[in-house]
Order: C-alpha cells, then structure tokens, then sequence
C-alpha cells in the first residue's frame, strides 16, 4: 500500500513539474534547471574540461577585429594612437603569426567559449586564456608577452 502511494504521488510531481500549465509549475521549472545547471551540469563540465572556468562568456569588444581581414589597420593605443600592426610588432608580433593563432579573427562581445585548462608553463604566445585579476569576473585575452616572476 505504501509503494503505491509513493508511486501516486511522484506521479504527480512528475505530472506538476513537467506537464502542468500553471505559473507555480513554470517557476518550478526554472528554479530546478537553475540549480541542475550551477551545482551540476557546470562543475561536471568544468571536472573533464579541467578548469574551473568550463564556459565563459565575452562581455567586452577588447578582441573584436572590426574590418575582417584588415583589422591590422585598426587603432589601439601604444601609449599615443597607432594601429594594431605597430602594437603588436613593439611586441614582436607580426600579421603573419595570427595564421597560427588560436582565435586568429578574434571573437565578439556576447561569443560563448567553451574552456579546456592547461598547465601554465605550456602557455604561449599568442595563445587565448582565461585568468582572474581583481574583477569578479573571469578575463579573456592573448598572451602577448610572457615573463618570470
């Protein structure tokens, strides 16, 4: 009798939360996806991904190449205006090492990237990564330079 009732009534949490129409149910919805997604699915992701920033998302345009190809051309500031070529080649970086760069036509503010960890003595030049700094927030840029501490 007991199995029965406990079959009855998941039955009909099953019924509430995934057929029912009503407001109460939709919330419900939300609030279990909410936490599937953060305590689940996204530290699951980050243990075979090996990085605690599985997915991160670009909430600047610091890497966006407006002008498709000729994006060598544009401003950026070295410490007065220059173009991009000028900058990178003060860092020893030419248009021809972005053929072998990760991300080589950059991406756009509001792009989802997926991240897989690496071991920091294997990073490079020209490399994409991820890393905190004092913001609350995750920042993604290219190795430009690299140094000992």
């Amino acid at each position: 009798m007991k199995k029965k009732k406990r079959s009855g009534f998941l039955r009909r949490v099953w019924y509430f939360i995934w057929e029912d129409d009503s407001v109460l149910s939709w919330l419900v919805n939300i609030v279990l996806a909410f936490i599937l997604i953060r305590f689940v699915f996204y530290p699951l992701v980050g243990l075979v991904m090996g990085t605690s920033f599985p997915i991160v998302a670009v909430i600047s345009s610091s890497m966006t190449h407006v002008n498709g190809d000729n994006w060598i051309n544009n401003t950026a500031y070295c410490p007065s205006a220059c173009t991009q070529e000028k900058w990178y080649s003060q860092k020893n970086i030419s248009y021809a090492d972005f053929e072998n760069f990760g991300f080589r036509t950059g991406f756009n503010k509001g792009d989802i990237i997926f991240v897989k960890g690496s071991d920091p003595y294997n990073i490079k030049i020209g490399d994409v990564i991820i890393f905190t700094a004092d913001k609350s927030y995750p920042i993604i840029h290219r190795v430009v330079n690299k140094f000992e501490k």
